[in-house]
């Protein structure tokens, strides 16, 4: 078996390391050449043609469209593949561009596989023995297109045609894969595969309508002018794959979808049998709430009253002070009345002490003026004599 001459665009050691294990993994003899700028690639490309072209997506001038449209400039007849972390939109343009194959990190094994069958007479590798990768729908005119299609899918020996109409309702015929062609000889693409795996065939005219399509879902799309056995295979394996991603989403989404309403349904019953536990605390909780409120309003009728008897009680308390103040000055009053009259009586007692006085005085006036008159009787009668 000859050698296989690959040309890697890359940059980084460690992808140089990862990609002599996929050489190792061949089990081919493999001579790799790796080249870092554009006039490398372009030197390489033009003194010995490779058998595979790897773009590792890290080149700094050259990105991976670039270099697919320069090999395609030099009529590079070897398969051109990507590898890179995972499928984002770079990858998508150059395989809408014409790229062979995108291989993500963890895909090594696919790679080894592909580049094991580069220059062989064996036919690809089929996922089982028995039965097929995918059963396949063809919705591609003109008549040679499709029979020149329909050759190079059974010599793959990996694929079931599915003639239209199909059976929906057997998994034996039911199409994982529509390949469909972009030209004014083929029908509209039913309606039946708007949500389904779609595989374009167009010529280089129409394919920014191609990219247009992609865009909104289809799977990916080959150039008629570079359709090839390997190239088939490869798409074949990729829209597979993304097939395969998809269900595997779709699957985890229902379970997801499941689980969350099975969920869902535990809470239901959860708060169902907690509102039944819960309905005599609401209870009680609703009768200590009236209690407190009566206990509240009672407290607050307690509290006004307290407050009334407070207020009544200052009252009393400032009608005591000056009921007691009135009691003094009523009892200095009295105090004072009781000293005038102790003094008025010594006064009278001694008005008194004086009228007998006088009273003995007059007397004693009324004898001698007694006297005195006899006296002056006697005088009287003397003068007479």
């Amino acid at each position: 078996m000859q050698d296989v001459r690959i040309l890697v665009l890359n940059t980084s050691a460690s992808e140089r390391s990862d990609l002599t294990q996929v050489w190792q993994a061949t089990g081919r003899s493999i001579v790799a050449k790796e080249v870092r700028t554009r006039d490398a690639f372009l030197e390489a490309l033009a003194s010995e043609p490779p058998d595979l072209v790897v773009n590792l997506c890290l080149f700094p001038e050259l990105d991976g469209l670039a270099a697919l449209q320069l090999a395609q400039d030099a009529n590079l007849k070897a398969p051109f593949v990507i590898v890179g972390e995972k499928r984002g939109t770079g990858a998508e343009e150059c395989l809408a561009a014409g790229a062979t194959a995108f291989f993500a990190k963890g895909e090594e094994g696919q790679l080894a596989e592909f580049i094991r069958q580069l220059n062989s007479d064996q036919p690809m590798p089929s996922s089982t023995a028995q039965t097929p990768l995918c059963n396949v729908v063809l919705w591609i005119e003109p008549l040679a297109l499709r029979l020149r299609v329909e050759k190079m899918l059974l010599k793959l020996n990996e694929v079931k045609l599915v003639p239209f109409p199909y059976n929906t309702l057997s998994p034996v015929h039911t199409p994982d894969l529509l390949f469909a062609s972009l030209n004014e000889l083929t029908p509209a693409i039913p309606s039946d595969w708007s949500n389904k795996p779609l595989l374009l065939l167009v010529s280089e005219e129409r394919e920014a309508e191609a990219i247009e399509l992609v865009r909104q879902g289809a799977l990916g799309y080959i150039l008629l002018e570079h359709l090839s056995e390997p190239r088939l295979h490869i798409a074949i394996h990729q829209a597979l794959r993304q097939t395969t991603l998809q269900n595997q989403y779709i699957d985890k989404i229902s379970t997801l979808q499941q689980t969350l309403t099975d969920l869902q349904s535990r809470l239901n019953a959860t708060e169902s049998a907690l509102k039944r536990r819960t309905a005599p605390l609401r209870l009680l909780e609703k009768t200590l709430a009236e209690q407190e409120l009566t206990i509240a309003e009672r407290t607050k009728a307690h509290e006004e009253h307290l407050l009334s008897l407070q207020q009544t009680l200052t009252d009393l308390q400032s009608r005591l002070n000056a009921t007691e103040s009135a009691l003094k000055d009523e009892q200095r009053h009295s105090d004072s009345l009781k000293k005038h009259s102790q003094s008025k009586n010594s006064l009278l007692q001694n008005a008194q002490k004086h009228t007998r006085n006088f009273s003995s005085g007059t007397t004693t006036c009324s004898c001698m003026q007694s006297v005195l008159e006899n006296c002056s009787s006697t005088q009287a009668a003397l003068f007479c004599f």
